[in-house]
């Protein structure tokens, strides 16, 4: 942000001030706070921000009531909204290469941070947003530590994954289901960087997908398990 902190520790911060402090409306700060990671080369003043949090905010209050429980609906709404603002004042996205990290790495990580997210608040009385941002400080801060010249592209893998895991557990329905959705994060996440990067909210976008992917598979398997429990017995 202007003040020079990274976008991943920024956001985070709110998800975690949000989801102790105001649990009432943590999901508005923290969808917001996701448009907040825009680049500045995408939006370059505070109007420009600013429009692109209204459309957020305007997508948010239309699907208010679909998809909940999904991972990463909080930053779809927040992609959207930047596409729209960006499309709206004619500024380019940017063009950012494929991230220079090792596949099993990057799902070594997301699948890590998926995993932990999701027990924290599904075990734990912890907000699904407090969670999703203590992971990302965690990630971020041991990243700069022990990784420096990759602590950027770690993390912001790593925060990814928390949206994936602040599903609930009527959508995802276990840790396994977690793990899965937190590698699918990863997967995307390097092979889509090319595409739609500058827009707060990517990283969002992409453990929705990620979440709602999972969330197919566990509906067919278990329409495929039930079908099969009710076939009549071919014994005689």
């Amino acid at each position: 942000g202007s003040m020079g902190l990274d976008p991943v520790p920024a956001s985070a911060i709110v998800g975690v001030a949000a989801g102790l402090g105001l649990p009432r409306f943590d999901s508005a700060l923290y969808c917001g706070s996701f448009v907040g990671m825009a680049s500045s080369a995408v939006f370059p003043d505070y109007p420009g921000i600013l429009a692109a949090a209204a459309a957020a905010a305007m997508v948010y209050i239309l699907n208010d009531n679909l998809f909940l429980g999904l991972g990463g609906r909080l930053g779809a709404a927040a992609f959207a909204g930047s596409l729209l603002a960006a499309a709206a004042m004619f500024r380019p996205l940017l063009a950012a290469p494929v991230p220079e990290i090792p596949v099993s790495a990057a799902a070594l990580v997301c699948t890590a941070a998926a995993v932990i997210t999701y027990v924290l608040h599904v075990r734990f009385p912890l907000r699904a947003s407090a969670a999703s941002g203590l992971v990302g400080l965690a990630a971020y801060a041991a990243f700069a530590a022990l990784l420096p010249q990759q602590a950027s592209v770690l993390a912001a893998a790593a925060f990814c994954a928390t949206f994936a895991g602040m599903s609930s557990a009527d959508r995802i329905p276990s840790h396994w289901a977690a793990a899965l959705s937190g590698c699918l994060c990863a997967g995307l996440f390097i092979f889509t960087a090319p595409y739609g990067s500058g827009a707060g909210g990517q990283l969002g976008a992409i453990a929705f997908a990620a979440a709602a992917a999972v969330h197919g598979l566990v509906l067919v398997l278990e329409s495929q398990s039930n079908f099969f429990a009710r076939r009549p017995s071919t014994k005689p």
